[in-house]
């Protein structure tokens, strides 16, 4: 069932600055890396993680960048115009998004409509250090950070496999229920991994 929507607001066509003018960010700060047409934009997770939802327009591009800090999943969709998608509550541990208007909900995790109209398009999204996003795209444009309180610089990973829990497993049953599929023991629980469509 619905968990609830929490009290959050997505960000719209927020101010740009210069790599060289983002004096907030630190080499090691984690942002999510985004290149469309030619354009790149870096997303830190401290500002992504206090909003699940930033619409945008890069590289020409309408655009939605998402992030879940409990799962750690960070992706980016190509939308319509008029398509402005934003936090609609948690459901079975996972993000559901909505246009604003009910119509229709995604899947944070694939773009899928789940209720009524199109499907989100998927694009390659990155998480990187700011270090290295900008190493691979000197160019870059970051996301201003909005006026608010954001988590402090150095936000990690604080997922599942950061709690801790006393039985050494780092999903919740609540979670583990949402998977499909047995649990692969190659990995440690929480471990970062690249998923390749």
């Amino acid at each position: 069932s619905k968990r609830g929507k929490p009290n959050i607001t997505a960000l719209y066509d927020r101010k740009v600055l210069k790599a060289d003018d983002a004096i907030y960010l630190e080499e090691a700060d984690l942002v999510i890396g985004l290149s469309v047409n030619g354009a790149s934009r870096a997303y830190p997770l401290r500002i992504a993680a206090s909003h699940f939802v930033v619409n945008d327009t890069l590289g020409g591009a309408p655009t939605a960048v998402t992030y879940y800090g409990i799962a750690s999943s960070a992706r980016a969709f190509e939308r319509a115009p008029e398509v402005r998608p934003e936090l609609w509550g948690i459901y079975k541990a996972g993000v559901v998004l909505t246009d604003g208007k009910g119509e229709v909900r995604w899947s944070h995790l694939t773009g899928e409509a789940l209720t009524g109209g199109p499907s989100l398009q998927p694009l390659p999204a990155y998480q990187a250090t700011w270090r290295d996003w900008r190493e691979r795209h000197p160019d870059t444009t970051v996301l201003a950070l909005p006026e608010g309180k954001y988590a402090p610089s150095g936000l990690g990973r604080k997922g599942f496999g950061g709690r801790g829990l006393p039985d050494g497993s780092s999903l919740p049953d609540f979670y583990k229920a949402t998977l499909k599929g047995e649990i692969d023991p190659r990995l440690k629980p929480n471990a970062l991994v690249l998923g390749v469509e």
